[in-house]
């Protein structure tokens, strides 16, 4: 992790402020998808959830995907390597201080981010195929001004079906 984060009315909060304050769970996921509830006490800064992180610098990832929520309620996807965005989502009549749900689904080759349970963002990136999974607050002007609550964190297997024998009935002679 970089920067300091607290509990503080049973939610996870950002302490640090002015630049990056980021949790990691440190693992090689490939199929995963990660989820929180988001929400900001005043509007300031961005918190993202995010997944495939590697390669970090000062506690900082270089790889990965980030979904990301401005206090202005544009949802981005980025490609962290470059800094590219693969897709980008405003959610409506948005306000910052109620509880937005984001989940980032990386399946394969398949990105996705859900808003409050609706897919708004598809994208296709086969640039990180593993790493680990977290979220990230930054610019936050002030302690406890990035709000995470429900952190989930779900791997997805990829099962393939067996076929199996299927019985067939057949006359008896009586």
């Amino acid at each position: 992790r970089v920067g300091d984060w607290r509990i503080y009315s049973q939610t996870l909060r950002n302490v640090t402020t002015g630049g990056d304050a980021i949790v990691t769970y440190t693992g090689m996921y490939t199929d995963v998808q990660v989820s929180a509830d988001v929400k900001f006490t005043s509007a300031a800064g961005i918190i993202a959830i995010c997944t495939r992180l590697g390669s970090f610098s000062g506690g900082i990832p270089g790889t990965g995907y980030a979904a990301e929520l401005s206090n202005s309620g544009l949802v981005r996807l980025w490609r962290l390597d470059n800094w590219s965005v693969l897709g980008s989502y405003q959610i409506s009549n948005y306000q910052p201080t109620q509880f937005t749900t984001l989940l980032l689904s990386a399946n394969g080759n398949t990105l996705r981010v859900d808003v409050d349970g609706v897919t708004r963002i598809t994208a296709t990136n086969s640039a990180f195929s593993s790493g680990a999974v977290g979220f990230w607050s930054f610019d936050a002007s002030a302690a406890n001004q990035h709000v995470i609550d429900n952190f989930t964190l779900v791997e997805l297997l990829q099962a393939t079906a067996t076929p199996t024998s299927t019985p067939t009935a057949s006359a008896t002679a009586t």
